[in-house]
């Protein structure tokens, strides 16, 4: 991500503004819903600037951001596909970067981790990449044996 120099940020569901760390991009707006999440974003971050949204309805006019980056975190949301309809309509381009199942991890027991424990403790489900990639012009990468997938979408959303 390193490479990555868009004008233009937005990171939807900006967490803890990890990913923020490596774009270097000339104005980062980040949103989230969470009020304790924003307060420390706030105080450890100043001069950055977050919004309190929902990333299903985002409250920027068509086409303000160069990139719009969902880093971790459509798994946790209720309808991601909407999510990133909203995204592409404010931005771009979206870059999705997820975790993925690596083929040498049997379904059943990435399942179990995802679903079972991911849902129970951070209401977590798999990300639907086969739907993810109908939604817009798609470029999909898989990185360390396909643990982490990053999908970059263009254009206007199909869904």
């Amino acid at each position: 991500m390193e490479h990555l120099k868009p004008g233009l940020l937005l990171e939807v569901g900006v967490g803890s503004g990890k990913c923020l760390d490596y774009i270097k991009a000339d104005f980062a707006v980040g949103v989230d819903i969470s009020d304790p999440m924003l307060t420390f974003l706030r105080a450890a971050r100043r001069g950055a600037n977050f919004v309190k949204a929902d990333a299903h309805r985002l409250p920027f006019k068509q086409g303000s951001f160069d990139v719009a980056l969902f880093c971790y975190c459509l798994a946790g949301l209720a309808q991601p596909l909407k999510a990133v309809c909203q995204a592409l309509a404010v931005s771009k381009q979206v870059i999705i970067i997820e975790y993925n199942r690596p083929k040498i991890i049997p379904k059943l027991v990435w399942d179990w981790v995802v679903r079972g424990v991911g849902g129970m403790i951070f209401g977590s489900r798999d990300v639907d990449f086969d739907a993810l990639v109908k939604v817009a012009r798609a470029r999909v990468t898989d990185l360390y044996m396909g643990l982490y997938r990053v999908v970059i979408l263009d254009g206007v959303c199909n869904a």
